[in-house]
């Protein structure tokens, strides 16, 4: 198990780069948009980051 939290704390402390973060999340959206038959539940974590990431986007316009 401190295996796994190391290794989370290293990629927490490597740079990131708008360009990184970009193509990550593109990528994802298109797993996303492959995916069937969304639970309920799938489909309600799947709202709230959305939501996440409109709210960051919304936050970053205005200068925050």
């Amino acid at each position: 198990m401190s295996d796994i939290t190391e290794s989370m704390r290293g990629l927490r402390n490597q740079s990131i780069t708008f360009e990184n973060v970009m193509s990550s999340l593109v990528c994802e959206i298109g797993n996303v948009e492959r995916l069937t038959d969304l639970t309920p539940d799938q489909n309600a974590r799947l709202r709230a980051a959305v939501v996440r990431l409109s709210n960051s986007e919304r936050k970053h316009s205005r200068g925050e």
